[in-house]
């Protein structure tokens, strides 16, 4: 790689530049060059890992001492966990990004003799309805306990081509 080359046109404009890649991960060397003032900075890149990688190409915002805000391309969604998380949009008031890229299964609660049935344990019950209930107001796509697609949530992905 060449060193970025910078001419004698802003002394101040440079000095501000050496003292950021003083600061910042970047590669290379840079070299300020003027009449009377020579910096080169050389720039040390510390090794990511796999998951650094992934996880900074991601971030759409953050702020310190917060979470931060990350792009995920496809969420697939189950009764148990994701009314915590449709409350929090409501209460952050934010909407699904891409709710065309999210999908809800039945899962954790699916009867295993019949569905024909009404559910009969209440708790399982209220997670299904709210499900749907969030899946409607959200505008997700739900493979419902009357879906031939429904299914364990970590195994539709693949079959049906999401993931």
């Amino acid at each position: 790689m060449r060193p970025l080359q910078l001419g004698a046109d802003d002394f101040t404009q440079r000095l501000k530049l050496a003292k950021f890649l003083d600061t910042h991960a970047g590669c290379g060397v840079v070299s300020c060059l003027g009449t009377s003032f020579v910096r080169s900075v050389r720039i040390t890149v510390m090794p990511r890992t796999l998951f650094d990688k992934i996880w900074d190409a991601h971030v759409v915002h953050h702020e310190p001492g917060k979470p931060a805000i990350l792009y995920i391309d496809c969420h697939l969604v189950h009764e148990v966990t994701s009314p915590q998380a449709f409350e929090g949009l409501r209460l952050a008031g934010r909407s699904v990004r891409r709710p065309d890229l999210t999908f809800a299964t039945a899962d954790h609660n699916v009867p295993t003799s019949s569905r024909s049935l009404p559910i009969a344990d209440p708790i399982s019950k209220t997670q299904i309805d709210t499900l749907e209930s969030n899946c409607r107001e959200f505008g997700i796509k739900l493979y419902g306990l009357d879906s031939p697609d429904q299914g364990i949530v970590h195994v539709i992905g693949p079959e049906l081509g999401l993931t």
